[in-house]
């Protein structure tokens, strides 16, 4: 497994903190692998899935928001999300020329710390 039980533990207790608290909880790949658009179309797959379920499991809805790895997605990635009934979706970045359901823009946490 990817977390010990005591590291799983605290993982769970923390998603269903936060979506008690109010927030939306959304996919963002089971490993956070750093450039997910060169996994295969199986592996981009897999990895959404996993996080689907877990995520699932933990607080008992459908997941059907994303926020895309640093910012490495591509057509496939979206198609993928698209299938499994994701339906909004937000980048790494607030570049324009994006215009579609999963691809709003979100400034990155990184970026507006180096702001403050």
């Amino acid at each position: 497994p990817l977390y010990s039980s005591a590291a799983s533990d605290v993982y769970k207790r923390q998603v269903t903190h936060l979506e008690k608290a109010g927030h939306i909880i959304g996919l963002h790949s089971h490993t956070h692998p750093t450039e997910i658009k060169h996994l295969s179309i199986e592996n981009q797959k897999l990895e959404y899935q996993k996080n689907q379920t877990k995520l699932t499991q933990i607080i008992g809805k459908k997941i059907k928001t994303v926020s895309h790895p640093c910012n490495s997605y591509d057509s496939h990635t979206l198609e993928i999300l698209r299938g499994m009934n994701v339906n909004f979706g937000f980048r790494a970045n607030m570049e324009d020329g994006f215009h579609s359901e999963l691809e709003y823009p979100r400034l990155d946490h990184a970026h507006l710390m180096d702001k403050i």
